[in-house]
């Protein structure tokens, strides 16, 4: 499933054309390839087609990709294809686990499958001409997906390569290995990493701030592990400062709920605060008027400067930092600041990521340990200031009351050399840190967690309506109901249903559907919809999207087109936006 960059096609023109074997190798030889997962499977299949390969060994190495029996260095030996092949990949953009069929549905296009067919071993010439309609379908589809993520993504790549002088090749790697490459100098000078994690810092010993005496201790207490209490039930414990294992929090000796203790939590000023390897998080769920925000700017970044993390790499990623924030104060070479902006935020993830050269696990612990103490003094700094902290998250505290933000932001430059930026918000609804929504004093709406809508990398999201309904409840009071009730795009009350693997798709009376599909809530319509899994005794049920609902399946524009407004159960969507009101108190 190619397209060369130039032939790109509406997605529901049915005009192709077959190449000759001269065209088709021409166009091998130095093309630009888009694809979906192309890196995973569509190259090593044209790359046999390049080298003569017959159809059985093409066929065969089809089928071991697919079931996952050839191993990664099998793959490596394979042929390559040559030294100005490219591949851009879309897959890299919206995320390991998101199919193209779901975005399809997505971007409002027909949801097509192949129905089987692409791995008969005979076809006949109407199943052959339907498998080459699908993959025509499957191009154009991911030609529109890429057109919307160009400029996001690829366009960002190419802007590497022009700003540090990469090999042109390098533009289909992933941004991460690209990055990897130009703060190594070509992986000829990689940091080293530290024995153990420190919580020194700034000639600190951060370790009073988590009520412990020692690095050690706190690692102890973020060691998640699941035991059985004496009823049975699953519990996490960790260790307390004798060294003794114990089943509950710190701040109350409540015992915990089964499967819901996320780590180690602190109660500072009345709010409790979560302790973990991969960050501070802690909210006090509700909805507020006139919020301040305080946000350590670039706090990874500055962090891993003020450390000396990346070691003779350091100099290189601050002159970065201070090239980009110049363009970024200038409004100058917008493209070249993105791509600053992506090599500053890429490098603390790549600190831990075992496959990156710039790996150095405990130096990264450190700094996220390290950044998390900093927090936790911020809302000791705010609350002495006369602020009620009600969320901690990551990098920033959100506070309400009448407060001076200024003695605060000057302390934490003082003691930890990072800068606080402050925002106000005139409504902030809070059900966890990351599923909340924000109203800027300028009138702009944020969302987190499920409210977002769509945006290609967020796919995990509510109907649109539901989303848009609880948003403008939480900011504006608007009523649930009348809301719904009155919303006539019937795009905004389609969501997803799918299943994986060898699950099928059925109704109550076993009718079978798509893997993925795009789905409307109905007062007429199929019923018991469920993903469902073969045993010795038939088919099994393994979960249902909504028990003795009805929904017209739509995976076709046109079978949404014809579905009547008058048919819409808007109750099921207003119980729905309803139930996500519950979660921030309401």
């Amino acid at each position: 499933m190619y397209m060369y960059f130039h032939r790109i096609k509406p997605v529901y023109d049915d005009e192709y054309t077959v190449l000759d074997y001269n065209t088709f190798h021409s166009i091998i030889n130095d093309g630009i390839f888009i694809g979906f997962n192309n890196k995973h499977y569509d190259k090593y299949i044209l790359s046999l087609v390049k080298h003569g390969y017959d159809t059985d060994s093409i066929k065969q190495l089809s089928d071991d990709i697919v079931n996952n029996t050839i191993s990664k260095e099998r793959l490596f030996d394979l042929p390559k294809m040559n030294d100005k092949h490219i591949e851009y990949d879309v897959k890299d953009v919206v995320g390991e686990r998101i199919s193209l069929k779901q975005m399809e549905s997505y971007m409002q296009l027909d949801i097509v499958e192949d129905e089987g067919l692409l791995f008969k071993d005979t076809l006949t010439e109407d199943e052959l001409l339907k498998v080459v309609k699908y993959n025509m379908y499957d191009v154009r589809a991911t030609a529109k997906l890429f057109m919307h993520v160009y400029e996001s993504h690829f366009e960002v790549s190419e802007s590497l390569v022009e700003s540090f002088n990469l090999n042109d090749r390098d533009v289909g790697k992933s941004q991460g290995s690209m990055i990897d490459k130009i703060l190594t100098d070509n992986y000829t000078h990689k940091p080293k990493d530290i024995d153990k994690p420190t919580l020194n810092y700034n000639g600190f010993d951060l370790s009073s701030l988590f009520d412990v005496d020692n690095v050690e201790e706190l690692l102890q207490m973020l060691d998640k592990q699941y035991v059985d209490d004496t009823k049975g039930n699953k519990r996490q414990r960790y260790y307390n400062r004798n060294g003794q294992i114990e089943l509950q929090t710190r701040e109350n000796g409540s015992k915990i709920e089964p499967n819901k203790f996320k780590g180690y939590t602190i109660n500072k000023h009345g709010i409790h605060i979560t302790i973990s390897k991969g960050g501070a998080h802690g909210c006090i769920k509700g909805i507020y008027k006139d919020v301040t925000e305080l946000d350590i700017a670039s706090m990874y970044p500055s962090l891993i400067i003020n450390s000396n993390a990346l070691g003779t790499a350091t100099q290189k990623y601050n002159a970065i930092r201070e090239e980009r924030l110049t363009l970024k104060h200038n409004k100058l070479n917008p493209k070249r600041e993105k791509a600053l902006k992506l090599v500053l935020n890429t490098v603390s993830g790549r600190m831990d990521a075992k496959f990156s050269a710039l790996y150095t696990p405990n130096k990264m612990l450190s700094l996220r340990l390290i950044g998390q103490a900093v927090l936790l003094k911020m809302v000791e700094l705010a609350t002495k200031q006369g602020a009620k902290v009600i969320s901690v998250n990551t990098d920033g505290i959100y506070c309400i009351g009448q407060f001076d933000a200024k003695p605060v932001i000057d302390e934490v430059k003082r003691l930890f050399n990072l800068d606080l930026e402050e925002d106000k918000y005139k409504r902030v609804a809070l059900a966890t840190t990351n599923y909340a929504v924000l109203q800027t004093e300028d009138g702009n709406v944020k969302r987190r967690g499920n409210l977002k809508n769509f945006d290609y990398k967020n796919t995990q999201v509510f109907p649109k309506v539901v989303s848009d309904a609880v948003t403008n409840h939480l900011l504006y009071n608007t009523s649930i109901e009348q809301y719904i009730n009155d919303n006539q795009n019937k795009w905004d009350f389609v969501q997803l249903a799918k299943v994986t693997g060898k699950h099928t798709m059925r109704d109550e009376s076993g009718k079978l559907y798509q893997k993925v599909n795009r789905i409307i809530a109905t007062k007429s319509g199929v019923t018991g919809l469920t993903s469902t899994k073969e045993s010795k005794k038939g088919y099994v049920k393994v979960n249902t999207v909504v028990p003795q609902q009805q929904y017209n399946i739509v995976n076709e524009v046109n079978q949404l087109r014809k579905t009547e407004l008058s048919n819409i159960d808007r109750d099921y969507y207003i119980s729905w936006a309803n139930k996500q009101l519950k979660d921030f108190g309401n």
